[in-house]
């Protein structure tokens, strides 16, 4: 089984720092550790932005708790 950090594809080097930035945003919006926030969280993130345009803090916390996946 594949650890919960574990992304499926080969990542770009600016993909990678994205994700990196979305993963110090959401820790610093919802008043966590970066280390709660994993890359897969981001990667949810990232994917939710781009077909939306934002995020919202609810849909943060929903991806933190499991129910968007």
């Amino acid at each position: 089984m594949p650890s919960k950090d574990t992304i499926s594809y080969r990542l770009t080097i600016p993909t990678y720092d994205e994700l990196e930035r979305i993963r110090k945003a959401m820790a610093e919006d919802l008043g966590i550790g970066i280390e709660d926030v994993t890359k897969k969280h981001a990667e949810i993130a990232l994917r939710i932005k781009a077909s939306h345009g934002k995020i919202s803090i609810k849909e943060i916390n929903e991806i933190l708790l499991g129910k968007i996946k």
